[in-house]
C-alpha cells in the first residue's frame, strides 16, 4: 500500500517543499529548500524544517545537494530522526544566505498516525 506522508512545516524560510510516502513499510521524502540568510551549523546539529506524521525507526540521512561554494557536499544532509525531518553537516559550516538545498532520503518507518 502508498499512503501518503502529512507534513507540518517548521522552517520560517518561504521557499521549502517538502513530499514523501510510505510504501510497504519504507518511507521516501523529497525536500527542496532555500535557507534565506546565512547561518552557522555546529557539526551534527539539525536544523529542523519539518515534522511528519510518521516515526522513523532509525536515524535516515542521504546527501543534500546544494549550490553552496563549499567542496564539501558530501557532508551535508537531509535527516530523519523520530517525526522529524532536517538538515546535518557532519562538521562546523557556514552556510551562504539563498543556497538551495535538493535531495531525498528514505527510511523505515514504524508507526503511521492513528490520527488520519
Amino acid at each position: 500500500s502508498v499512503t501518503p506522508i502529512r507534513f507540518t512545516k517548521l522552517t520560517s524560510d518561504p521557499e521549502f517543499t517538502i513530499s514523501g510516502y510510505v510504501v510497504n513499510g519504507l518511507a521516501t521524502v523529497y525536500c527542496r529548500w532555500v535557507n534565506k540568510g546565512t547561518f552557522v551549523n555546529k557539526a551534527w546539529n539539525g536544523v529542523p524544517l519539518a515534522s511528519m506524521d510518521v516515526q522513523s525507526a532509525s536515524e535516515g540521512f542521504n546527501m543534500f545537494a546544494d549550490n553552496s561554494y563549499e567542496d564539501r557536499m558530501q557532508n551535508r544532509f537531509l535527516y530523519a530522526a523520530g517525526n522529524t525531518i532536517s538538515f546535518r553537516t557532519s562538521y562546523d559550516a557556514t552556510i551562504p544566505a539563498s543556497t538551495w538545498h535538493a535531495g531525498s532520503v528514505s527510511f523505515p518507518v514504524t508507526t503511521v498516525s492513528a490520527m488520519r
